[in-house]
């Protein structure tokens, strides 16, 4: 049973000293991340969808107010504004998380 493990054991050592070229390429074809052949015309665009222009910077405009100036920013009259309100008032903490995320996400 012993001169199994030491078997075992030098065949590990061997494994991890080996140095020979088909190692070294592998090693070395892991870390080359691939690059497209891809050539795109000159002035290629594609737009946002138009929905998502307005729905974004308004959703991120209630998120920051809630949890910056929940009763002062945000007019009862706006779609959401109340729950925005509400939970800036109530759970100022989780508002102040997710504003975090959300401007890291954004910005970052």
């Amino acid at each position: 049973v012993n001169s199994k493990h030491s078997s075992m054991a030098s065949q590990l050592y061997n494994l991890s000293t080996r140095t020979d070229v088909e190692y070294q390429t592998f090693a070395l074809d892991r870390t080359i991340l691939p690059v497209s052949d891809l050539q795109l015309s000159d002035g290629f665009f594609v737009p946002a969808y138009p929905l998502s222009m307005v729905l974004v910077p308004y959703g991120l405009f209630l998120t920051f107010s809630s949890y910056l100036c929940p009763t002062t920013c945000i007019p009862s009259f706006l779609p959401l504004g109340s729950l925005a309100t509400f939970l800036g008032t109530n759970f100022n903490f989780l508002m102040g998380s997710i504003s975090a995320i959300a401007a890291a996400l954004h910005v970052g």
